[in-house]
């Protein structure tokens, strides 16, 4: 009985921390899934509202057509747009000729590019042959013209910042939760899987039981 008893608390002990660890596995692989679709959609959405931005500003010379901003945004964007949008949109452009030399660069629109940056980061995209990326924190489409290429950059730094930190905070609640919930998992486990232990002992007991009563008519006979 002493035996039994050590043995079914070596398995009670088993049992418990195979439950935790398949718990944790199980509550890290739900969060890991929901906070990683949450973060790919949201990134998703920023490239979107960038891409949209830049095919207004690319089917208009690189700059929001005079008048009817809201008219030319309303047709990529979907609901209301802010009427602030053209003004507080900060983006940068080059064109380029055939034959890649500089025709015109325009940073009217931005602060933190001077116009040397701006015309290498240009030859850099048209060099790679890429319509439309990242380079840095500006998203840029590579546009076709008569007269050669015009490379459109629009700063994208506070929303990709804003992502950043969503990402980063979303991170830090899941690795919260995760412990939270790891605690509770520890502290009740114990109860969880304890009666299950006591059905098994008593199962276990009553085989053992029936196997010493079946033995001694077997042994008369």
């Amino acid at each position: 009985g002493e035996f039994l008893h050590i043995g079914t608390e070596k398995m009670l002990r088993k049992l418990i921390l195979r439950v935790i660890i398949i718990s944790m596995i199980s509550v890290a692989a739900v969060l890991t899934v929901i906070i990683g679709s949450v973060n790919v959609l949201n990134y998703r959405n920023i490239i979107r509202e960038a891409d949209a931005i830049l095919s207004v500003l690319g089917d208009n010379g690189g700059t929001f057509p005079q008048g009817r901003e809201q008219d030319a945004l309303k047709e990529v964007f979907s609901g209301d747009i802010s009427r602030e949008l053209p003004y507080e949109t900060r983006f940068f452009s080059v064109t380029m000729d055939r034959r890649g030399n500089t025709k015109d660069i325009d940073i009217g629109r931005i602060a933190s590019v001077d116009a040397q940056t701006a015309e290498k980061y240009a030859a850099e995209i048209i060099g790679s042959g890429k319509e439309h990326g990242f380079m840095d924190n500006y998203r840029y489409l590579n546009c076709d013209t008569e007269e050669g290429k015009t490379v459109i950059f629009l700063d994208c730094s506070r929303t990709l910042l804003s992502f950043r930190n969503f990402f980063l905070f979303s991170v830090l609640v899941s690795a919260f939760g995760l412990a939270a919930v790891t605690v509770l998992i520890i502290l009740f486990s114990g109860r969880i899987v304890r009666p299950l232990m006591r059905s098994y002992e008593k199962h276990k007991e009553f085989i053992t039981n029936a196997g010493h009563e079946l033995k001694t008519p077997l042994t008369i006979i």
